[in-house]
């Protein structure tokens, strides 16, 4: 006969070499027998494991084993009305299981032992030890033990996170979509789509000199996509998702849909809170050493929240249309940079970069874009999302590891090191370079990173598109689900929203007075 332990009643990160030797060392510092198969290092290690105690490495782990080697040492009372030591008991109640009907080989799981030498315990004022009846408090004993849920199922949840949880609010597909046209709404501003539409409209009015060459076959074909491709998307149809996903002005959003208003606070949290870690640790590394540096780098889950918040934001809004909305774009910002690249194009203004003939065009259209800045939001924006997306699991998680590698440790960032943290060396030096671009051409003050870099409640958020009523009600049930997310309307929202006559059906409604 031998005692093992139950797999399905201790907790998933149980190490079963560790946990005996650890009880075995105090129990023998405490005077148990040397001999670890006595009965009360299979009881003690029981008691351990039914209350929840099987880490040793936790603090006052011996403190834990000297309670249940107290509560084995004890006496009970039998049926003379004496009392016997628990250790008597427990070796009838071995005895006794090993005869039960229906036992497959002759092991006793140590929390079985331990469960129920503590329900024949507590019963010993109904039926004392040597009772004729004790035998069956035994086998009741472990019938309760059986029927019992596993401790764990209460005291320890299921994984609520990861790869067991499902934690997949944000959709990595939807994010890297979102984060597509988020890029070609900086190139919109940086008038990229506008040029080459003036590129055309100059050719169809033979007002550039250009002929049959490679650079007019390029405006030709422009000029037929235009017109004929089903996915061509103009000016008015992307400004309508730019909208829909960024809150941006100028497009006509349907009233079924809540215009993503919350965007830009949430990405300038992101950029604020990645920024701020980065330089907390760059100070830190300078003046005070390598111990602070490890406190520090606690400020990693600070960004993990931001960025949780704005991939949620965007995984939500990267629903439907979008991901065709993101490829269509796609394929808009490779012809016209085509085009822009001609020489035959770049010839006919004295340029020789595509955004030499944007700055040229640009001025037809009474505009100085600013080239450097929306060029680099757009690519490092791009780079950001596409991070994002791919560490879509971590946002939500809890792995147990730093956010970040902590710049303390052996080897810091340096590329190649092993992964300690759910972020890897090389991605961490992209989300912070990126991070520092985008910053720079923006222009954003200390003072505003600090703002914007405070830790925050986490938002209320669907991860799935809520489906209003296209009904008269349908602007009220929209200002219900702002007000749910921490919120007030504004002016602007409310104007959409409400319905024209400002009266909701069956109730008036004066507005202004």
């Amino acid at each position: 006969m031998s005692f093992t332990y139950d797999p399905n009643r201790v907790p998933s990160d149980f190490d079963p070499g560790a946990f005996d030797t650890a009880v075995n060392t105090a129990l023998q510092n405490l005077g148990a027998p040397t001999d670890t198969t006595d009965l009360i290092y299979a009881a003690v290690k029981g008691m351990l494991l039914l209350d929840d105690h099987g880490n040793p490495a936790v603090a006052g782990f011996s403190s834990f084993v000297q309670k249940a080697w107290i509560e084995f040492m004890d006496k009970t009372n039998d049926v003379s009305g004496n009392q016997v030591t628990n250790r008597v008991v427990y070796q009838f109640i071995r005895d006794t299981l090993l005869t039960l009907p229906g036992r497959s080989g002759s092991d006793i799981f140590y929390q079985e032992f331990a469960s129920v030498g503590r329900y024949v315990i507590s019963r010993t004022d109904e039926v004392p030890f040597g009772h004729l009846s004790f035998s069956t408090q035994v086998r009741l004993g472990d019938d309760a033990y059986v029927a019992a849920q596993t401790p764990f199922g209460t005291l320890q949840l299921p994984p609520l996170t990861g790869t067991d949880g499902s934690a997949q609010e944000v959709q990595p597909d939807n994010t890297r979509a979102v984060g597509t046209i988020f890029a070609g709404f900086q190139l919109e501003q940086l008038k990229l789509f506008a040029v080459v539409d003036r590129l055309v409209e100059l050719f169809m009015n033979g007002m550039l000199a250009i002929g049959l060459d490679k650079g007019g076959q390029l405006l030709n074909e422009q000029y037929n996509f235009s017109i004929t491709a089903p996915e061509y998307m103009n000016q008015q149809h992307r400004y309508m998702h730019y909208g829909r996903l960024f809150g941006a002005r100028g497009g006509e959003v349907s009233h079924e849909v809540q215009p993503n208003t919350d965007f830009d606070k949430l990405w300038m949290r992101a950029l604020s809170s990645l920024s701020e870690y980065d330089r907390q640790q760059r100070i830190v590394d300078l003046f005070t050493g390598q111990t602070q540096a490890r406190s520090l780098s606690r400020t990693g889950e600070n960004v993990r929240s931001a960025i949780r918040d704005l991939a949620n934001n965007a995984s939500l809004y990267g629903w439907g249309y979008t991901h065709f909305a993101a490829r269509n774009l796609t394929n808009q910002v490779t012809r016209a940079l085509n085009i822009l690249n001609s020489p035959f194009i770049q010839r006919t203004c004295a340029a020789s970069t595509p955004w030499q003939v944007i700055e040229y065009y640009a001025r037809d259209l009474g505009t100085v874009p600013n080239v450097v800045k929306y060029r680099t939001m757009a690519e490092q924006s791009n780079v950001l999302f596409n991070l994002i997306a791919k560490y879509s699991t971590v946002w939500s998680g809890s792995s147990g590891r730093p956010l970040f590698p902590d710049p303390a440790a052996q080897g810091g960032l340096v590329s190649g090191d092993a992964q300690t943290s759910d972020i890897s060396p090389d991605d961490t030096i992209r989300f912070m370079r990126s991070t520092e671009l985008i910053l720079a051409v923006i222009g954003i003050k200390d003072d505003q990173v600090t703002q914007y870099s405070e830790p925050v409640e986490s938002v209320a958020a669907p991860s799935m598109p809520i489906q209003y009523d296209t009904g008269k009600n349908a602007g009220f049930d929209q200002i219900r689900e702002i007000v749910a997310q921490g919120r007030a309307p504004t002016m602007e929202e409310l104007q959409r929203l409400i319905p024209a006559n400002g009266a909701r059906a069956g109730v008036g409604m004066k507005v202004g007075v």
